[in-house]
């Protein structure tokens, strides 16, 4: 578990296995750069990829959307990015 620091911001990019994980280790290479660059004043980011299957094929939203938030904050994570290649879907 890693826990933040003052003026450590650590962004946790949650993806599903295979191309979402690919993807999120993609945009990983360039990401805590790139968000220093726009936060500014010395702001610095860690980035970890964590990959992992999704269950929002038997979740509804809602109970998805916690499950994601819990795990947020157990891990002492700042800010989470969940990437998955399943549909949404709303309205029925």
């Amino acid at each position: 578990m890693r826990v933040s620091s003052q003026g450590v911001t650590v962004v946790a990019l949650l993806a599903d296995p295979d191309a979402p994980t690919e993807i999120a280790q993609r945009m990983a290479r360039t990401l805590s750069a790139r968000l220093a660059e726009k936060a500014g004043q010395g702001r610095r980011f860690d980035v970890e990829v964590v990959s992992e299957p999704f269950t929002s094929g038997t979740e509804d939203p809602p109970t998805l959307m916690r499950r994601i938030m819990d795990r947020g904050s157990a891990e002492n994570w700042d800010i989470v990015v969940a990437l998955t290649d399943l549909p949404g879907a709303r309205g029925g």
